[in-house]
């Protein structure tokens, strides 16, 4: 992400769409959300990190799939079968990449207007080092994350 891609988000007129991964909230721009399935198990993929666990049909259309929980280190959360949310896979198009973020829940856009530029307070795995900034959502306080630079870290390179 250029560094202008950034201060477009932190200048508050980018809507965020929050998404849950184990018992953290992140937020992204919304606009670089091409849409929300349901989660289905992937096709593994051979030698790959594993912060990428397979890949997914999308309408003939192979996915790979990014998984920030691993990434970022961010703890799982509760995972007693009582506690499951029916998953969803948010598909991204950024850092000329797109992939498949699986979450375990996602919220409904949240209005830019909402957006604070304060300090993220984030404590979680690694997360703080792609915070820009928090938003408040019905769930709570969600960390605004630079996903373009995530994307960009996560990219496996031959």
């Amino acid at each position: 992400m250029a560094a202008d891609e950034s201060t477009e988000i932190r200048r508050n007129d980018v809507p965020l769409l929050p998404l849950r991964i184990g018992e953290t909230w992140i937020a992204i721009p919304a606009l670089t959300a091409a849409e929300i399935v349901q989660e289905t198990k992937p096709l593994p993929l051979p030698r790959a990190p594993g912060h990428i666990p397979g890949i997914v049909n999308l309408r003939g259309q192979a996915i790979p799939l990014l998984d920030l929980g691993r990434l970022l280190d961010i703890p799982a959360g509760d995972t007693s079968e009582s506690s499951q949310v029916v998953g969803r896979i948010v598909v991204v198009a950024a850092a000329e990449m797109r992939v498949g973020l699986p979450c375990d829940q996602v919220l409904g856009v949240v209005a830019a207007g909402e957006f604070e530029q304060r300090d993220a307070q984030v404590s979680v795995g690694t997360l703080l080092e792609y915070a820009i900034g928090e938003v408040e959502t019905p769930a709570g306080i969600a960390t605004v994350v630079d996903i373009a630079r995530i994307l960009g870290v996560a990219r496996v390179r031959e």
